[in-house]
């Protein structure tokens, strides 16, 4: 997060001014600048920690090497979130579907004002060469700019054996997991022959009869 401290020069003559952020490895150090007569100079600070908890440091700038000043610089360090719109996604076919495949689209937001790095994982063991996902994101790994939303399509491709209930983790770098419970509600197909026999009744033999 970059914030600017301003300064504001009412001497009559050019000055230097510089801020000592050597002990203060959380704030990117800026280059001192010259003032001149009765001018303005805005200092851009740039505050980053991985460590959540209350920042509030006392900072000293100094006019000309010689007089010194002091500001309050504090932020509110929070851990990366990702907020998933829905903890569950029930997968139908409508009625007469022939589609092979249905999805659902999950919006992944991110409240915060760090970029949010994701990865989706499926349980450990779970997919197999012989026993593929069938619950698929359409953005396995990506990233969510600050106070922006991302949309995810999963989809569901069911095939023989496949399961009808997964867990879908979305890994959030600096931040903790998000669960995705996907359940496919699908009747089992079945197949209904209307006659179970045919009979040709009697026919030549080397012609065809329908």
């Amino acid at each position: 997060v970059t914030r600017s401290f301003t300064v504001l020069s009412e001497l009559r003559q050019n000055c230097l001014v510089a801020i000592d952020l050597a002990e203060e490895p959380d704030i990117k150090q800026c280059p001192p600048q010259v003032i001149p007569p009765n001018g303005v100079a805005g200092f851009d600070l740039t505050f980053s920690s991985d460590t959540p908890g209350h920042f509030r440091r006392t900072i000293t700038y100094t006019v000309n090497g010689a007089h010194a000043f002091k500001f309050i610089a504090q932020a509110h360090v929070e851990p990366i979130d990702l907020q998933l719109s829905t903890e569950e996604a029930v997968f139908r076919f409508t009625d007469g579907s022939l589609e092979p495949t249905v999805s659902q689209t999950v919006l992944l937001t991110n409240p915060g004002t760090h970029p949010a790095a994701f990865r989706w994982e499926h349980p450990e063991g779970s997919v197999t060469a012989k026993k593929p996902a069938a619950f698929l994101p359409s953005i396995v790994y990506g990233e969510v700019p600050p106070k922006k939303a991302l949309p995810v399509e999963v989809t569901y491709a069911p095939y023989l054996g496949a399961a009808q209930q997964h867990v879908l983790t979305a890994i959030v770098e600096g931040g903790a997991a998000k669960s995705l419970y996907c359940k496919a509600d699908v009747a089992e197909s079945r197949c209904f022959l209307n006659t179970k026999r045919l009979d040709f009744g009697t026919i030549t033999a080397g012609i065809a009869k329908e």
